[in-house]
């Protein structure tokens, strides 16, 4: 935890090498307080960076799954309309093949009925 900072005391003019003593021990407690923080605060930094490295790493890897996951549903879904308009396109085919059936059915018939025509209007 950071430690609070001290306020800066102010030097005295003309002091005794007494005082001057007094400020030089005040001046390296606070140097050694700063560094000691800033310390703390470098090692901190140092965690922090690690811990988004590691939050971003697994971000990553979540959107690049998600992303992956979003192509395979796209593409099953592509197949899922594929195979419907293929269903689709085997029941036109069928009903098709039904129609010409009866078509050539119905021609048949008629070419039957035209013959006869033929042969009642010979008579």
């Amino acid at each position: 935890t950071p430690e609070r900072s001290r306020p800066v005391m102010a030097l005295p003019l003309g002091g005794s090498s007494t005082d001057d003593a007094e400020l030089y021990q005040l001046a390296s407690a606070e140097l050694q307080r700063l560094q000691r923080q800033y310390r703390i605060m470098e090692r901190d930094r140092e965690a922090y960076q690690d811990e988004m490295r590691t939050c971003i790493a697994k971000q990553r890897k979540m959107i690049d799954m998600l992303t992956r996951e979003k192509q395979e549903l796209l593409l099953a879904a592509r197949i899922n309309k594929s195979e419907k308009q293929e269903t689709k396109n085997a029941s036109y085919k069928t009903r098709m093949e039904i129609l010409l059936k009866q078509q050539d059915l119905i021609e048949a018939k008629i070419k039957s009925e035209q013959l006869q025509l033929r042969e009642l209007d010979a008579q």
